[in-house]
């Protein structure tokens, strides 16, 4: 198949949640540092995670007393990062005053849009934080990786941060994820 005939969304679409690389529940040292400035502040910040996967980041960001919207377009993964969530917080906070939330929603990062959902979701219609975080490698092409990028900023409220996190192509990710970047490598 050529490169330009695929589709991200559906290649993402159809993985298996149990084979999404996880993000992990520590969170990078920048990343850190920013999010301890911007609740010097605010203790509870409005977080919106786009590519959330299986809940990981998001979770333990919820676990820090936020509250987080977690966004990826498989169904699978979406159910996962919600049993994650639940079982996390049921069995590891004792303190559910400290606790905050996550809504996790299955929908496209590339055209993802909070106000059309804040309403009936009881979501923020706009975040202090959003989290990029090993999205924009599999997004698509340049074109849905700016779109990907618009759909964040456009989610920020006025003087929020975007953290954005890269990897390239690496044998030691996931065989699968690898070959979804060497799918995307001639584009």
């Amino acid at each position: 198949m050529e490169a330009n005939s695929r589709d991200a969304l559906l290649d993402w679409k159809a993985f298996h949640a149990h084979d999404i690389p996880t993000k992990g529940i520590k969170l990078p040292p920048l990343f850190e540092e920013t999010l301890t400035v911007l609740a010097a502040n605010r203790p509870c910040l409005q977080i919106l995670e786009l590519g959330c996967g299986t809940g990981e980041l998001a979770t333990s960001l919820a676990e820090k007393g936020h509250r987080v919207v977690g966004i990826d377009v498989n169904e699978g993964a979406i159910e996962q990062a919600q049993t994650y969530y639940q079982q996390r917080i049921a069995s590891n906070c004792n303190d559910s005053n400290a606790i905050g939330t996550t809504t996790f929603l299955v929908g496209d990062v590339t055209s993802f849009r909070l106000e059309h959902l804040s309403s009936s979701h009881s979501l923020p219609e706009k975040v202090d934080f959003c989290v990029l975080q090993l999205l924009l490698s599999i997004v698509g092409n340049a074109s849905k990786r700016y779109q990907t990028i618009s759909s964040a900023h456009h989610c920020l409220k006025s003087g929020g941060y975007i953290y954005v996190s890269c990897s390239g192509v690496s044998d030691t990710i996931n065989p699968k994820y690898k070959k979804l970047y060497e799918q995307d490598y001639p584009e």
